[in-house]
């Protein structure tokens, strides 16, 4: 069997976890779908990180049945946000679980870092931790920022998809953005169920493509699932996929569903594209 090694003595740091509660650091939504105060995770990173892992659990006082929306940022003085808006969509807090992230962005060494939460529901509390990654000397150049297209920041979720009153039949593309503004290295996915608070189990798959006049699939037949129970969606998020996108890049999503509910069939999508 190969040694396994840490390159550089790096390994993976996690920031905000409170040993108290077995949990992370809470953080509070403001007003009904308003940002509340930056919470800071940490005050400085202990080494430089070439990604995170941003664990989200819903605060245990909390039966949230609607959609919420949460940056992560860096700095003291002035926070600059580096991810925007992951979306987390509702559930019973007893039946949602934690939901963990994977994402590429490059963290430096002795930064502070800090999350912020908006919820249709006024002072929602998450639980939340980050952990730095880290590759080593080998590792590639850092992709450091991240842009959310499809977010609704007047309901704390993304782009409503409809995949129509036809079961199992891919709907209308429905548009997340004209145009990317900047040249993307890849993207993940975050998936809501549309702040439905009494959601039917069903299943969908759904599709993301580039493109204007012709739409070109770029990821086919992503599973989504609901249930009764815990009024939720899964997955929460789609992990990163490497692909250059040019800027200027028209994305649109398209579903299809066991379900032919006009309120039930719908879910919310954003595409988080990372440069």
């Amino acid at each position: 069997m190969a040694d396994f090694s840490t390159l550089s003595g790096q390994r993976p740091v996690t920031y905000g976890a409170d040993t108290n509660d077995s949990t992370g650091t809470t953080i509070t939504s403001g007003a009904s779908n308003t940002k509340g105060s930056f919470t800071e995770i940490t005050s400085a990173t202990t080494q430089a990180h070439s990604g995170i892992m941003v664990s989200i659990l819903l605060a245990a006082s909390t039966d949230l049945k609607t959609d919420s929306i949460i940056d992560i940022a860096i700095g003291a003085a002035s926070e600059q946000i580096i991810v925007p808006d992951l979306i987390y969509s509702g559930g019973a807090s007893a039946a949602h679980g934690v939901v963990i992230i994977p994402i590429p962005v490059g963290i430096p060494s002795g930064t502070r870092i800090s999350a912020r939460v908006s919820s249709e529901t006024a002072s929602t509390q998450f639980e939340i931790t980050i952990t730095g990654l880290s590759s080593g000397l080998l590792s590639p150049s850092n992709l450091n920022r991240v842009e959310a297209y499809g977010v609704v920041a007047a309901s704390s979720g993304g782009t409503n998809i409809d995949p129509g009153n036809t079961i199992n039949t891919k709907g209308a593309a429905v548009e997340l953005t004209a145009s990317t503004t900047k040249a993307l290295k890849g993207f993940f996915l975050g998936i809501g169920s549309n702040s439905n608070p009494a959601t039917t189990t069903g299943s969908w798959l759904l599709d993301i493509m580039i493109g204007a006049a012709t739409e070109q699939v770029i990821l086919k037949d992503i599973m989504l699932r609901t249930s009764a129970v815990g009024d939720s969606i899964f997955p929460k998020s789609v992990s990163f996929i490497p692909m250059q996108i040019p800027a200027g890049s028209r994305i649109s999503a398209r579903a299809q569903s066991t379900i032919d509910n006009s309120i039930d069939r719908i879910v919310d999508v954003i595409f988080y594209g990372v440069r």
